[in-house]
């Protein structure tokens, strides 16, 4: 699971591990990640392993060790999708293994940028404030090309009215959240006493929040009824976009 290429001259097998990490990157502190994650830490940041499960605990290792130290080294949130393969296992179905083969590419941008030493500057804060960018949309510019940057400030985010970025976050853009005091329901007819059907919120936000694609399908009941499922994305899955 280290980031070491594999020596050229090697002749033994690659060795293949499992990927099982469930914890997204919260921008915190790299030392105390454990702590913030349910795996209290001593005063050396130590961890007492006794009342956790090999599972947890993995998850927490390469969660907190590989794909947390990528993030913090590289300075921005990593999709860990791409660092993801699909392999057989020992019975002929499929298993997740971590894959590190995307590291060369994110090691180059990051060495490109060390070298043009490109930093974030007022003026371009002012220059995307002036242009209605959100910052979570343009904070990844600045590890990408020059060209790129000139491209995107020359695009004006349109002015719908009504829609402010005022309530948005670094993290989250609430501009088109929908406002639940003056909704109304489309396709109901007045008087209908149907229950609306819905996706399972603490599911949906367990999925998105392990950085996964959550996918919704249309089930069918033993009573003939309508209720929604959501699974996590998987490479195998077929959906249809919307």
């Amino acid at each position: 699971m280290d980031h070491l290429p594999r020596p050229e001259s090697s002749i033994g097998l690659l060795m293949k591990v499992p990927f099982v990490a469930k914890i997204p990157w919260d921008y915190g502190d790299f030392k105390t990640f454990p702590s913030r994650h349910g795996f209290p830490q001593n005063s050396e940041g130590a961890i007492d392993a006794k009342n956790h499960s090999i599972e947890s605990l993995c998850d927490l290792m390469q969660s907190w060790l590989y794909f947390d130290f990528l993030e913090c080294v590289l300075g921005h949130k990593i999709d860990q999708d791409n660092f993801v393969r699909t392999s057989r296992d020992s019975e002929g179905g499929t298993q997740l293994l971590v894959d590190s083969t995307p590291l060369d590419s994110l090691i180059n941008r990051l060495e490109a940028k060390r070298k043009r030493n490109l930093r974030r500057l007022p003026l371009l804060d002012e220059v995307w404030t002036a242009t209605k960018q959100l910052e979570t949309q343009l904070e990844p510019i600045t590890d990408t090309t020059l060209a790129e940057i000139a491209f995107s400030l020359r695009l004006p985010r349109p002015n719908t009215a009504g829609i402010t970025h005022d309530n948005c976050t670094k993290l989250q853009c609430k501009a088109n959240n929908v406002n639940q005091g003056n909704y109304t329901n489309r396709h109901v007819k007045e008087g209908c006493s149907r229950k609306m059907i819905h996706v399972p919120h603490e599911e949906l936000v367990g999925i998105l929040r392990n950085g996964r694609i959550p996918v919704v399908q249309i089930v069918e009941t033993c009573q003939g009824n309508i209720k929604l499922e959501v699974k996590p994305a998987q490479a195998s899955t077929k959906y249809t976009a919307i």
